[in-house]
């Protein structure tokens, strides 16, 4: 199936908007972004929430897709104080966009929002297990499943196409460095220990950021609706993390990792099966040791080492 030429991808100037902005351009795709505070330094045309609210969705006589990467993600996942924000940058503005996008005739939105929503469960789960978003991050991830749900009922009100990706934690070059790969991956390489949480036990589901890009495009070219998990299948413990991280970069495994303080433990994240993408997009994730091993090598146009 031919993809659209045409693309509107909101929080463009994110890791995951990134990436996804620079895969497209490879394509052939005429790309604008929305971002909150557009800067000069940036591959293709910006504008704020506002003026594209004033402007309009068209770009020409084509109504583009509209990949929707932007997300408020509070500094403290358990301060309610950031529930209100949580609930207009997430839901209230995906509803907006959604009904600005369906009078705009687009007739395709991707949503991307989070794997985490279903909470902690010791196998992998699939799309139709219950949420539980009560567990931690309550604010955020309720925030991004009241938009799924904004999206659905969208859909069946005005018939715009919508599909949600459930993404897993994202990881690749980019990254933030505050995220647990780039900080093992930056103290590994000085030769300093690790240090783990509670031992290293929660776990978490691992996706790169190349994978999650692939499937948005397969996603935008694809008539599929509904939910859609973007994980890699398996959950990694931090301290498996640790591990792997130690051992990539040749240092003494029984010198390598820190005790930690007393906090409790709380599980982490669910691994997201991927036999629903698997299935309808041939998606075959990359395993986290491909993954991280390719971070580690200098940047080659040809590998995962640089954005999609």
């Amino acid at each position: 199936m031919a993809s659209p030429r045409t693309a509107l991808v909101t929080g463009a100037t994110g890791f995951l908007g990134r990436h996804l902005v620079r895969r497209l351009q490879a394509e052939g795709w005429t790309v604008r972004g929305v971002a909150r505070n557009p800067g000069s330094d940036f591959p293709v045309p910006l504008q704020t929430w506002d003026s594209l609210w004033s402007g309009g969705i068209a770009m020409g006589e084509t109504p583009p897709v509209v990949f929707h990467c932007a997300a408020f993600i509070p500094p403290r996942m358990e301060d309610s104080s950031f529930a209100g924000e949580c609930l207009e940058s997430n839901a209230l503005l995906t509803l907006r966009l959604a009904e600005a996008a369906a009078a705009a005739g687009v007739k395709r939105l991707v949503f991307c929002s989070s794997g985490q929503v279903y909470g902690f469960h010791a196998n992998p789960v699939g799309e139709e297990t219950v949420p539980k978003t009560t567990q931690r991050a309550c604010f955020y991830l309720s925030s991004k499943l009241l938009a799924e749900w904004y999206l659905e009922r969208t859909q069946r009100t005005t018939g715009l196409q919508s599909i949600t990706l459930r993404i897993g934690s994202l990881y690749g070059p980019g990254m933030p460095e505050k995220s647990v790969i780039a900080r093992f991956l930056d103290l590994a390489r000085k030769g300093q220990r690790l240090q783990l949480v509670n031992g290293g036990t929660e776990q978490f589901d691992f996706v790169h950021v190349s994978d999650v890009v692939e499937l948005l495009v397969r996603a935008a070219d694809s008539t599929e609706t509904g939910v859609f998990n973007a994980g890699s299948g398996e959950a990694t413990t931090v301290r498996t993390l640790a591990e792997l991280v130690t051992r990539l970069c040749g240092n003494p495994p029984d010198e390598a990792l820190a005790g930690s303080p007393n906090v409790p433990a709380t599980g982490g994240f669910a691994a997201l099966s991927m036999n629903k993408s698997r299935a309808a997009f041939g998606m075959t994730p990359t395993s986290l040791e491909t993954g991280i091993r390719h971070l580690m090598m200098p940047s080659d146009p040809g590998s995962k080492g640089t954005p999609s």
